[in-house]
């Protein structure tokens, strides 16, 4: 028994010794792997978040109707008035609603565009997002808030209090936004955000097909897997008792 104890505190000096000697002799590569892995993920991550933006614009611009250059523009206007995409999108969405009643001669929204001075038929000759950009400045026209809210409301429905400080900032602040997310790079063109969503596509399909065949392979395995685990769990009892008995 003293043999088996000294020869435990020797194997415990030698392999802490060794540990220590390859710790040091790493340190260097750990770093600079680590270094490298950061910088990797990171980029990664950026394209990732690169190419999911610009595939939730044009995924918005076919839901909309708004074009990609002008959709990605007004999406900074918009964040810049804590607008999000999300409530951008319900708002043109009503928007396209109250147009269509309008037409069929719905009184509410037809006498709420009448009450702007718009013409609905002009109005439809518009693009979406100047159509936003007019009826914001009638509506920032009016002197009385109440009839201006009452007005949105039947427009842009539960959305216009949510799209209310963009609506503020008017077709000018709209354009002001638009022309500054020019200059920083922030407009897709087209042909631009289509590549983005079926890169983005792809990753995604990569991704599901990598996670059916991870899927595929642990079914494969689990037969082998089970059978090992109870194999030692058979042997487990034998085990600890030639441990007992060693020591």
């Amino acid at each position: 028994m003293a043999t088996i104890a000294s020869l435990r505190v020797g194997l415990e000096a030698d392999t802490n010794k060794f540990r220590g000697q390859m710790e040091k002799a790493t340190a260097g590569v750990k770093r600079f792997a680590a270094a490298a892995g950061a910088v990797a993920v990171a980029g990664g991550a950026l394209i990732k978040a690169g190419l999911d933006s610009a595939d939730e614009i044009q995924k918005l611009s076919l839901r909309t109707g708004v074009g990609v250059e002008a959709l990605s523009a007004l999406k900074h206007a918009a964040e810049l008035s804590d607008v999000s995409l999300s409530q951008l999108e319900r708002g043109f969405g009503q928007l396209n609603r109250s147009l269509g009643e309008a037409e069929q001669g719905t009184a509410a929204q037809s006498d709420a565009f009448k009450a702007l001075g718009i013409d609905i038929k002009k109005l439809k000759s518009l693009a979406p997002e100047q159509q936003f950009g007019l009826i914001s400045d009638r509506l920032n026209a009016l002197n009385d808030e109440a009839q201006a809210a009452a007005i949105g409301n039947d427009i842009f429905g539960g959305s216009y209090r949510k799209l209310l400080p963009l609506i503020k900032s008017g077709s000018a602040g709209m354009q002001e936004a638009a022309d500054q997310a020019a200059k920083l790079g922030l407009v897709l063109s087209e042909d631009n955000a289509n590549a983005a969503a079926e890169a983005n596509d792809a990753l995604t399909t990569l991704s599901n097909t990598a996670s059916a065949l991870g899927r595929a392979f642990a079914i494969d395995l689990a037969p082998a897997i089970s059978n090992a685990l109870s194999a030692l769990t058979e042997r487990l009892p034998g085990i600890i008792a030639a441990i007992k008995a060693a020591f």
